[in-house]
């Protein structure tokens, strides 16, 4: 396959704030594209404040001010939550929502039954509201917004934090930046290879929301990471140390005014210490683009009492979008101590196994609780398979979609990793190498040609589980030809 392909399915989580309904809406996204190696050294230098000379976390200079209606540092969900709460009052009929809704020219003149008694989307009313805060556009008011200035008190990293140049797994960009930051950059497809990420398909056969059996969180939950941790660190040569509770999605608070007292207790005084020593931090949430991995590159010293006090932006922000994150940070990933790092043709080999324990599901997870229903590999697949074909169980397109889409973000590192590999091998080990990349990517013709909607439809859903078992048979293939290049290696 060529070319960059974003997969956009949209997965409702609970337990995140919301303006109008104490919710926030997660998006599963994978976008697949080759990366670079960030410069070495890049955040070399010393915090700074917000008043200081600006670098890539500040806003051009160039850029028009904001009109006096939008906050201090406005936040794109914040804005998303207004809209939502605008067209909800307009559903209800609320007089309210017409004062926004007079900014359409359809509604200049119109009263206020005229109004309410209209069809309105949710898009008119972002439009509406993008013109109240005096833009043009709902695509406007979004630039304007993430190109926001952090507050005076605001302290950031030193030098300029080096923008990610893909998408795919927002947690890996996150470690890809910090890394960088060290001195020390790794690649984004080998930290896929390494960490195992590459490789995996995650399943939690008993996680529901609202009674469904999730599987769009399946990809996104992050203990996938958590599993070749330990290993990770001693390949890149550093302490990868989680605060809080990064991994653990069962045990993140519900509650706004949970999370916020678990983040001073708990967090706060880490990421200052980080960010003090010229150091971003990574978190699991991106509020701004419903997105994972958020990557911390300030503080606020006047701690604001309407929002969490950390700047940063997306872990997959190509642009330079940064803002005040809409949520608690409830773990984070900082750079440690310097560890001797491995041989890399024995890390390799190593990450290979790990790539072998996971297809076989028996990498982890090992305790009791998620034995038998967190998987990694076949079972995963076969899981996917039989949630399918059990028509009794209600689901939904997005939630497949998601599944897909995290694969072949995946698979797209698993064979740029394979092949980056083979090149430093050569006889048989190097062959079953490019073997393995080539049946990854007949996963990855597959996957592109997978339909996952229509599920409510019981000759669809069979349908696509006939596929997702085919699929998994030419991962069995890649495996193969994984087992035998470490036969030929050791």
């Amino acid at each position: 396959m060529s070319g960059p392909l974003s997969v956009l399915f949209p997965v409702e989580r609970p337990g995140w704030p919301s303006v109008a309904a104490g919710a926030t809406r997660f998006a599963g996204v994978c976008s697949l594209a080759l990366a670079c190696v960030f410069c070495a050294g890049a955040c070399s230098g010393r915090p700074v404040s917000a008043g200081e000379t600006p670098n890539q976390l500040t806003a051009p200079d160039k850029e028009q001010p904001m009109v006096s209606s939008l906050p201090p540092a406005p936040d794109i969900e914040h804005l998303k939550n207004e809209a939502k709460a605008i067209h909800k009052a307009h559903l209800r009929r609320d007089p309210s929502s017409c004062k926004v809704l007079r900014n359409l020219r359809r509604f200049r003149d119109a009263s206020d039954e005229d109004i309410l008694s209209a069809d309105v989307p949710l898009t008119e009313v972002q439009f509406a509201l993008a013109l109240e805060y005096g833009r043009g556009s709902w695509a406007e008011l979004r630039e304007a917004v993430g190109r926001a200035k952090p507050s005076a008190g605001c302290v950031l990293v030193g030098g300029d934090v080096p923008l990610a140049s893909g998408s795919g797994n927002g947690y890996v960009r996150g470690l890809e930046t910090l890394l960088a930051c060290e001195g020390a950059p790794v690649s984004y497809e080998r930290l896929m290879g390494l960490s195992g990420m590459a490789f995996i398909l995650q399943a939690d056969a008993e996680h529901r929301w609202n009674g469904k059996v999730d599987a769009g969180w399946w990809p996104l939950d992050p203990w996938g990471l958590k599993l070749n941790r330990e290993f990770l660190a001693r390949a890149v040569g550093y302490e990868l140390v989680e605060v809080g509770r990064f991994y653990d999605s069962h045990e993140w608070p519900p509650a706004v005014d949970d999370r916020r007292d678990f983040y001073l207790k708990q967090i706060h005084a880490r990421v200052v210490r980080q960010i003090d020593a010229v150091r971003p931090v990574l978190m699991t949430f991106c509020p701004a683009e419903s997105n994972f991995g958020y990557v911390i590159t300030g503080y606020d010293k006047n701690m604001p009492a309407d929002r969490p006090p950390v700047w940063g932006r997306c872990a997959v922000d190509t642009e330079g979008k940064y803002g005040y994150s809409a949520d608690w940070p409830v773990g984070v990933i900082v750079v440690g101590s310097r560890l001797a790092p491995m041989d890399r043709n024995a890390a390799d080999v190593a990450a290979l196994r790990q790539a072998v324990a996971l297809a076989h599901d028996q990498a982890g997870p090992f305790e009791a609780r998620w034995r038998d229903r967190r998987f990694t590999g076949q079972k995963a697949w076969a899981s996917w398979s039989a949630l399918l074909r059990n028509v009794d169980e209600p689901t939904e397109d997005r939630f497949h979609g998601n599944v897909r889409g995290q694969l072949m973000g995946n698979r797209t590192a698993a064979v740029a990793y394979l092949r980056e590999v083979a090149e430093r091998r050569d006889g048989q080990a190097a062959e079953e190498l490019r073997a393995a990349a080539a049946a990854y990517e007949n996963v990855l013709e597959r996957l592109k040609l997978l339909n996952p909607s229509h599920t409510g439809d019981a000759e669809k859903r069979r349908q696509l589980a006939d596929e997702v078992d085919r699929i998994a048979g030419l991962e069995a293939e890649a495996v193969m030809h994984v087992e035998r290049a470490l036969a030929a290696m050791e």
